[in-house]
């Protein structure tokens, strides 16, 4: 039942959306408990200054956070609108973005990361807007640019610069100056950041020292519960399940739909590799990989039949969620 309602496109589905997402965020807005990263102790220059609301205003902060999740879920939902790579309108993308980052408690809190993947999906709306493009193009210009700026609130992001010479490769013809322009478009945000260190007279040194330390300083462990255990065996499973699918279905798929699904995998493979490779690169880069994961899990769910078993797996991914909600109260 849960599957047939959210597949549909009834216009209370994006009312719903909401209503659920501020079911897992309300504990956290009501009792905030403060769980310490990487990006607390040595924030990105642009984003230390927000530090203080979560100081001075804790629920503020996680509502900000919460606002910015919700924005990111729409976003994706937009993305599947206008290039329509699901081949059908629905607001499944969100649902999953949504709910599979919210299932991480300890970043239900005002985080670096939910500032910067809204940099990064509009980076990715220039980058598919390429596709069949004949002329020189500057949307990579503007997506290494968006990528570099949204890197000055959290740093790992500047490693998916890799991203957008994959998108050259996949989606366009070999033109050097648009290889260029990326380079430029990384160096531009960080030439004015050192530009304003050096006018207002502070300490570049200090800064150089922010980010040598992402290099250095190892993420933190959490110790999960069951409930959080079961929760990501699930994940796993489906994202078996719904590989296969689309291993089954891509060849039958419209050019660039295959050519948008290829570059979501290799966002999928570049953020695991950030994860395991950089140091400072902790869990929440769940916030990035769910981009990839969400509309994986979309394009199985919106195309399986309707069987039980189908609508058992969405239902299951609901009834973890809620386990896991309660379990951490």
């Amino acid at each position: 039942m849960l599957l047939r309602l959210f597949i549909s496109k009834r216009q209370f589905i994006t009312i719903l959306i909401l209503v659920l997402a501020l079911a897992f965020w309300l504990p956290s807005i009501i009792n905030y408990k403060a769980t310490f990263f990487i990006f607390d102790f040595y924030p990105s220059p642009v984003y230390s200054p927000i530090q203080f609301i979560e100081y001075s205003s804790p629920v503020i902060a996680v509502i900000i956070s919460f606002l910015l999740l919700v924005l990111s879920g729409f976003l994706l939902v937009r993305l599947n609108v206008r290039f329509f790579f699901i081949q059908t309108r629905t607001q499944l993308p969100a649902v999953f973005f949504i709910l599979i980052c919210s299932s991480l408690i300890p970043l239900q809190r005002l985080n670096p990361v939910s500032v910067a993947v809204i940099f990064l999906i509009i980076a990715v709306f220039k980058i598919f807007d390429t596709y069949k493009k004949e002329k020189l193009c500057y949307n990579f210009f503007d997506a290494a640019l968006l990528i570099s700026a949204g890197s000055l609130f959290y740093f790992n992001l500047i490693f998916l610069i890799v991203l957008i010479w994959i998108g050259l490769i996949i989606l366009r013809p070999f033109i050097w100056r648009e290889w260029v322009f990326t380079i430029i478009g990384m160096i531009i945000p960080y030439i004015i950041l050192f530009f304003y260190y050096y006018l207002m007279d502070l300490d570049i040194n200090s800064l150089l020292g922010t980010y040598k330390s992402y290099f250095i300083y190892k993420k933190y462990d959490m110790n999960f519960d069951l409930s959080f255990k079961l929760l990501a065996l699930y994940y796993f499973l489906m994202l078996i399940i719904s590989s296969i699918y689309m291993i089954g279905v891509y060849p039958v798929k419209k050019i660039y739909a295959r050519k948008y699904f290829m570059f979501f995998l290799w966002l999928f493979i570049v953020a695991l590799a950030i994860y395991f490779v950089v140091p400072s690169a902790g869990y929440e880069m769940i916030i990035i990989v769910s981009l990839s994961i969400s509309f994986l899990l979309t394009h199985f769910f919106v195309n399986v039949k309707l069987n039980w078993i189908n609508r058992s797996l969405f239902d299951m991914f609901f009834g973890l969620l809620i386990y896991m909600r309660i379990a951490n109260m």
